[in-house]
């Protein structure tokens, strides 16, 4: 066998080396080629019939009532996900296990007891209950809710368009039910996930769901016939006279993908779109169908993005913000330019003058946008840069409210401060004297005013002069006498 190697040398090191490339690319992505393999040998096409089936295997695995030393209940989703919260707090606290029986306080707050576990509806407490081991309760069951996730995850693939038709209510369950009776297909993947300690499961299916929806979407505008335009039309296209109404037909054809899928689903609101005939409750779109997708979306997102959950995803957030901000309008004029743009420039267009409440829709999400864009400039200064220009947006805009105004130019003065531009910081402050008559409370007849917004001015106005080296004027600014 030696002799063979000796002989085989070079062919056997050839080998080895071109197993160690392979690894060192493949391990890192073996996750994502399993899953390219696996939607190849199992594509998911639209089939709410095979959907419903999956639902349905989910829902009967959280709908057994299972026992705990001796008392049948149903299983408690909520309080695993609470126990999920208090592991991680306690883990980050650096608690030692002393502290993992919760406290007869904590026990009575959080319903940490057998005899609540029996009796969840009871709002009566006794000194006499005992405590649960969150974590010993969530080491029981927890195999329960990840199985289900599995299959609600699997029917959201067959069809995406059923996450928020709830079904109809079963009165016979009583007060006594689990969490996820008369919860929409998307709510029962956020409950399953909590419990199961895995949260990002449910942000990753609800980005997945709207991007299923859009290229579902996609394909039923590819199926559309193009509009045919008569001979005599196309001389005049040629010659470059051709009408207005036509102009705007060949911006819409020419823009980019994203804005021609949710310039259709807003479309879809006054004309529903029925992806499956057999099944027309849960196959058809509509735009606030897909607006209370994204809003559920971004309140989950927020939900992850807490002080105990920091970090972000800034692909997945921006696309979102994105999109809420293309939906905030009903009507917006998108000019002939606007093909060679992005999809977020054309997203940012403000409304049209006549569309009042739209407007202050689209700015107060802007403002929030520009917040998003400000925390993700630790990461990139280019997001700095753009959060500085939303704010100016949201300041120089008349459907933003006194406060938010004032606000987003302080914000604004922010981003000035991390790109060094401490002169145009000091002349956007100073601008700001005319505004401060009409917030502070001392020059309004309600005395109710933004007290912390003046603070917080006049803490940036102090920390520019110093940095100008206008020291003493920059201790003048919180004298009792000024």
């Amino acid at each position: 066998m030696f002799s063979i190697l000796r002989e085989k040398k070079k062919l056997f090191l050839t080998l080895l080396f071109i197993w160690t490339l392979a690894a060192i690319y493949i391990y890192p992505r073996r996750f994502q080629i399993l899953r390219s393999f696996a939607l190849w040998l199992e594509p998911p096409v639209l089939n709410p019939s095979l959907s419903a089936k999956l639902q349905s295997k989910g829902d009967d695995l959280l709908s057994e009532k299972v026992e705990y030393r001796q008392i049948e209940h149903y299983l408690r989703t909520d309080q695993m996900s609470r126990a999920c919260t208090r592991a991680f707090r306690l883990g980050k606290e650096g608690t030692d296990d002393i502290f993992r029986v919760p406290s007869w306080m904590e026990a009575k707050h959080q319903g940490w007891t057998m005899e609540r576990l029996a009796n969840p509806s009871e709002t009566k407490f006794s000194t006499g209950e005992k405590p649960v081991d969150p974590f010993e309760y969530w080491k029981e069951f927890y195999q329960t809710p990840l199985e289900a996730l599995d299959y609600y995850k699997r029917a959201l693939n067959y069809n995406p368009f059923d996450g928020y038709n709830s079904p109809a209510p079963i009165a016979s369950l009583g007060k006594d039910k689990p969490e996820i009776a008369g919860k929409s297909l998307l709510e029962k993947i956020r409950i399953s996930s909590f419990a199961s300690c895995r949260p990002e499961e449910a942000i990753l299916a609800h980005f997945q769901s709207i991007q299923r929806i859009e290229e579902l979407v996609f394909e039923k505008l590819k199926e559309a016939k193009p509009v045919s335009i008569p001979w005599w039309k196309r001389i005049l296209n040629f010659f470059s006279f051709s009408c207005k109404a036509d102009d705007e037909e060949t911006v819409v054809e020419d823009l980019p993908k994203d804005i021609r899928i949710w310039k259709k689903i807003a479309e879809s609101q006054s004309e529903p779109v029925v992806f499956s005939p057999d099944y027309p409750d849960t196959t058809t779109l509509t735009a606030n169908k897909y607006k209370t997708l994204l809003l559920k979306t971004l309140e989950l997102l927020r939900l992850r993005t807490d002080e105990s959950h920091p970090s972000l995803s800034p692909e997945e957030s921006v696309s979102l913000f994105t999109r809420v901000l293309y939906f905030s309008c009903s009507k917006r004029n998108i000019p002939a330019e606007a093909k060679y743009w992005g999809a977020s420039a054309i997203a940012a267009i403000p409304c049209e003058t006549t569309d009042t409440e739209g407007s202050k829709v689209f700015y107060s999400n802007l403002y929030r946008t520009a917040q998003l864009y400000y925390r993700l400039g630790e990461r990139d200064s280019n997001y700095r840069k753009k959060a500085g220009e939303m704010f100016e947006a949201v300041y120089q805009s008349a459907a933003t409210d006194l406060g938010v105004r004032f606000e987003a130019k302080l914000m604004r003065v922010r981003c000035l401060l991390y790109e060094s531009n401490f002169d145009q910081a000091l002349k956007e402050l100073d601008g700001l004297d005319t505004e401060v008559y009409t917030i502070d409370p001392n020059y309004r007849n309600d005395k109710s005013g933004y007290e912390d917004l003046i603070e917080d001015k006049k803490k940036l106005l102090q920390y520019v002069l110093r940095r100008k080296g206008r020291y003493e004027d920059a201790d003048d600014i919180f004298d009792e006498k000024n």
